[in-house]
């Protein structure tokens, strides 16, 4: 088959995306059910042990429904268009996510919790079902035991929710003054958004610029992940007496990474992780180890593409899928180095290697970001925001 046939093809595929729309409502988000109907099924048959082959039937009806209702519906507002990264990302995870249930049993981890007299049932399948599709992380699947979690001391309950309860004060007063911060800079902190490389600034002050705002939007992103976490915990064990355990930290102090593999593999959030592992499948068939970490970072960068693609902004896509595959490059590089040398890559000059990778070619990131409007989403009411109230009082507006 030529190159024209495989862009015809493609062209072909263009059909799955419908040619306008909808603004999302309480009506037109019914369009949202049926990818997770689907994925729920895919779930439940995999908890039923059912046969590969109906997964595999099931399978394209799955990806065309999920496409097509993802991008069917969107924001309108241009202040809520950074949720619109939502369906991207959301499409990817259930496309994955079913692809993975279609080929590998589901396990949880502690089999011991039904007593084994106790007969499986419809209920208690649907029971397993809703669990496998909130455990994102496996934290009670098998899939996750190779998973990093930080480790805390056994708290009782009250403890753990004071515990969070502070962490969740903090990494939202954090991202408030992130979010505020950025609004300095006109149209960067808007929803229209603009590079973080000002051209009229000579290089060593652009640079420096784009370096500090690399850093204050992986801080708010970072704060932002936090805060959402703190807060479902808070309402899930609080409220729902769900078990503390359920919830380990999202992070485990990026700043204390010693090298790429140490962040990416342990210290960052772990939340997409088994999709990742999923996507390195063809890449550990073709190219071994190396050949896995590759195509786990190109899967990474997909995903990011993808939600950044349903903002309907535009962009350069190398932005985002070079970063992640340089930081698979670079982590690939750190095991020809330990392989030659003998030694990790580990300690104060690891520290140095690790944050320099990172910033470098987070520009390119952070910018793809600002450029398509998402420093400057509404992520909260102005009311809710102490930096502005602050900063109102003494006639400073940011908006």
């Amino acid at each position: 088959m030529g190159w024209d046939a495989v862009l015809k093809r493609m062209q072909d595929l263009r059909v799955l995306i419908p040619a306008s729309r909808l603004p999302l409502t309480w009506s037109t988000s019914l369009l949202l059910l049926p990818p997770q109907i689907l994925a729920s099924i895919h779930a439940f048959l995999n908890i039923r042990h059912a046969p590969r082959w109906v997964h595999l039937v099931l399978l394209p009806l799955t990806v065309l429904v999920t496409v097509w209702c993802h991008a069917s519906v969107y924001f309108d507002q241009p202040g809520f268009n950074i949720y619109n990264q939502i369906f991207g990302v959301s499409a990817f995870l259930i496309l994955v996510r079913v692809l993975d249930w279609s080929l590998v049993p589901l396990r949880p981890r502690a089999q011991s919790q039904r007593h084994p007299t106790t007969p499986r049932t419809l209920l208690t399948d649907w029971g397993d079902t809703i669990s496998a599709l909130c455990d994102l992380r496996g934290v009670v699947h098998t899939f996750g035991q190779r998973c990093h979690f930080r480790s805390y001391p056994s708290e009782t309950r009250a403890a753990f929710l004071a515990d969070r309860a502070k962490s969740l004060l903090f990494n939202f007063l954090t991202l408030d003054c992130l979010r505020t911060l950025v609004r300095f800079f006109g149209p960067l902190g808007t929803p229209e958004g603009r590079s973080i490389f000002l051209p009229h600034l000579s290089p060593l002050p652009r640079f420096a610029l784009s370096l500090f705002l690399t850093l204050s939007i992986g801080g708010a992103i970072f704060s932002y992940i936090a805060t959402l976490h703190c807060l479902l915990s808070l309402l899930l064990v609080g409220l729902f007496q769900q078990d503390p355990n359920r919830w380990p930290p999202m992070f485990d102090r990026p700043w204390l990474a010693s090298s790429l593999a140490d962040f990416w593999a342990r210290r960052w959030h772990q939340l997409f992780r088994r999709q990742f592992v999923v996507c390195s499948w063809p890449g550990r068939a073709g190219g071994g180890d190396t050949g896995a970490v590759l195509t786990a970072f190109l899967g990474s960068g997909v995903l990011h593409e993808a939600g950044m693609r349903c903002m309907g902004r535009g962009g350069a896509t190398w932005q985002t899928v070079g970063f992640f595959l340089l930081q698979g490059l670079g982590c690939a590089a750190e095991h020809v180095f330990t392989s030659l040398s003998g030694r990790k890559v580990r300690g104060p000059m690891g520290r140095v290697w690790t944050w320099a990778w990172l910033l470098l070619w987070g520009q390119a990131l952070a910018d793809a970001f600002a450029v398509r409007g998402t420093a400057g989403g509404t992520l909260y009411p102005e009311w809710m925001s102490p930096s502005e109230q602050v900063l109102n009082g003494f006639g400073v507006y940011t908006r």
